[in-house]
């Protein structure tokens, strides 16, 4: 009996250490094949960073080096500060002279700079127009253009047409939302919906949409509405009530900490 129990039991093993090979084998498949997938995300992601960094050496080739510069400035967001910046150059300074100079002529007047900025590495130059006539501070591209040409004419007579030449500008508006001084021009753009950022009395960083009610510059305090507009609304497509609309919000001025024009999109 146990000869041939034993009998029994001897096929049985080599089907049980075959059915574990098998099982083993397929999971060392497994691992390679998890090996192979992880290698190749590895692989993959050097690919891409050495592909990376060749793309931004050519363009630094094709731009001289100024690619960084380029970016943190004309591509700069629509609400940049105010600024005057020369970059400590001499052509900066003869840039800035000029555009103050052409400012000043007859067809120009009603534009204020609001911002210069220069980028000494590349010889280029920031400028958005104000113009203070318009409701949104954004001149027209017939202001623009005839500032562009004034310029440039300003340019060849302060530094010769090849030294001026050399010079390239961006001018623009300060943008469709656009930074405003607090307080300094909430009386010129209190009509519009601003964006208003504050610390709320909690100390909570508060975010709203709102309208100018009243501004008391002597005791550094405002008052605000809500602003009937989608942004503000608490329910999508559905207008703000006339009781949201009146509620009143004061806000001290020291505890504004931005304030942009709102564009409801």
């Amino acid at each position: 009996m146990m000869q041939a129990g034993g009998g029994q039991a001897g096929p049985q093993t080599p089907a049980k250490g075959k059915q574990q090979g098998a099982q083993a084998e397929a999971e060392a498949a497994e691992e390679d094949e998890e090996d192979e997938q992880d290698g190749f995300l590895e692989d993959q992601g050097e690919d891409e960073y050495e592909e990376g960094e060749e793309g931004f050496e050519g363009e630094e080739d094709e731009e001289g080096g100024e690619g960084d510069d380029y970016a943190a400035s004309f591509l700069e967001p629509d609400d940049a500060p105010r600024e005057v910046a020369t970059g400590d150059t001499s052509w900066g300074e003869s840039v800035l002279r000029a555009t103050q100079e052409v400012l000043q002529q007859p067809g120009l007047q009603g534009l204020e700079l609001y911002l210069f900025r220069c980028l000494p590495s590349s010889r280029k130059v920031d400028i958005r127009l104000d113009k203070m006539s318009d409701v949104y501070g954004s001149p027209s591209i017939d202001d623009i253009e005839k500032f562009q040409r004034a310029l440039f004419a300003a340019l060849d007579r302060e530094l010769g047409p090849e030294a001026a030449g050399e010079i390239s500008f961006e001018v623009s508006s300060p943008g469709a939302e656009r930074q405003v001084a607090v307080p300094d021009e909430l009386h010129r753009f209190g009509c519009l919906p601003l964006k208003v950022e504050y610390r709320a009395p909690d100390g909570k960083e508060v975010s709203s949409v709102l309208l100018l009610d009243s501004l008391d510059e002597a005791a550094g305090s405002s008052a605000w509405r809500l602003a009937n507009v989608r942004a503000n609304a608490t329910v999508k497509g559905r207008a703000l009530s006339k009781r949201q609309l009146a509620a009143l919000v004061t806000i001290p001025l020291a505890d504004i900490t931005r304030v942009r024009i709102h564009v409801d999109f």
